[in-house]
């Protein structure tokens, strides 16, 4: 006699159950009330009690798999953020940072300095190296490109990427200094936090068209495009932060298609998190914060995370350093390309997201 496979034996144990079945179930449950009074509301995203096929629609396309041999199907990069004042003490915090496990470094350029001695003894073709820099330090970015240059790196093996907090004038110059480098974004724009999810995508966007507007006649779409990369800080609301950047991912991909129907180059996202504190789980808020931060940012699709430390307590600030790692080799969050795929909680908030994001343009 055959033996029932496994996917008919879950069907056995756990039977088919529609909406209708849930409501009536729920207004017993409820005494008179309805389930849709279990509906509520964030920042304008309507959330409900239940969610089946007949509330979504599959909008996001499922994660690609990374398929690399170290790092996993859902990659991403640990990276470390270092705030740069002393080249020479933010140098040893990076070398000891990358000793330890992590996979790049992203560098707080807070003033102008020396980059050799801020780089000295950094392996550029093995690690990736990121900055976020305000317009003046252009001068440095220059500094980087000849830095590289005289290593004889093959120029194929660098990545990272530059977030400005002001843009530089020469957005041109900017852009073709990095030609020859196709894994490093230099156009990397910082998502800042805002009110609502809906308004840090849309004024991302926003920032897009305008870098768009001021070099159509001089860089091709393609070329500015494949240049752009995000910064999206990661908040406290696990799901909508998932939802949040696989919205982006997904607006980003139409919004490109649109102005040139064969541009198929790979998006960065890089995800920062906060070091916010919460006095309730004291003294372990920031630690307990940041790993749910962490969390959404991998299963919404990150391509390198931050997580802030506390620079107050030296052992949470290690703590922080090494959530990405327990989350990659103990979480085993790598092994899926794309564990939330399929969800249709997630699915209807990615419509509602895309929705409002598309009002706010018209």
């Amino acid at each position: 006699m055959n033996q029932p496979s496994v996917n008919q034996s879950i069907k056995f144990a756990f039977p088919y159950t529609s909406m209708n079945d849930w409501q009536e179930a729920a207004n017993v449950e409820l005494a008179g009330k309805t389930i849709e009074s279990l509906s509520g509301e964030e920042k304008g995203i309507i959330l409900k009690p239940y969610y089946d096929e007949s509330t979504s629609s599959t909008l996001a396309k499922a994660l690609d798999d990374a398929a690399d041999i170290y790092l996993g199907k859902r990659k991403w990069l640990n990276k470390p953020l270092i705030e740069v004042r002393h080249p020479a003490e933010a140098n040893k915090l990076a070398l000891q940072f990358l000793a330890a496990g992590a996979d790049g470094i992203i560098f707080d350029l807070k003033k102008n300095i020396t980059l050799s001695i801020l780089l000295e003894a950094i392996e550029l073709e093995y690690c990736s190296i990121s900055f976020i820099a305000d317009k003046e330090h252009f001068a440095l970015v220059r500094d980087f490109v000849e830095h590289f240059n005289k290593k004889n790196y093959p120029v194929d093996t660098v990545s990272g990427e530059i977030y400005w907090r002001e843009f530089p004038d020469d957005l041109k110059d900017l852009v073709v200094l990095f030609l020859p480098w196709p894994n490093f974004k230099p156009l990397g724009i910082i998502c800042k936090e805002q009110n609502s999810q809906v308004e840090e995508i849309s004024s991302a966007l926003l920032v897009v068209e305008k870098i768009m507007s001021c070099l159509k006649n001089s860089i091709s779409n393609s070329i500015l495009l494949a240049s752009i990369a995000f910064q999206l800080s990661i908040n406290k609301n696990i799901f909508i932060e998932i939802a949040k950047f696989k919205t982006l991912r997904l607006l980003w991909t139409q919004f490109a298609k649109k102005i040139n129907p064969s541009f198929d180059e790979y998006l960065i996202i890089h995800g920062i998190s906060s070091n916010q504190k919460f006095a309730s789980y004291e003294p372990h808020s920031v630690m307990l914060y940041n790993t749910y931060a962490a969390l959404a940012a991998i299963l919404g699709g990150c391509d390198s995370l931050t997580i802030l430390d506390d620079k107050t307590n030296s052992m949470q600030a290690r703590v922080a350093r090494n959530v990405s790692s327990i989350l990659r080799e103990e979480c085993y969050l790598s092994t899926i390309a794309d564990a939330t795929s399929g969800s249709y909680y997630l699915e209807n908030l990615i419509v509602q997201l895309s929705q409002k994001v598309a009002e706010d343009f018209q």
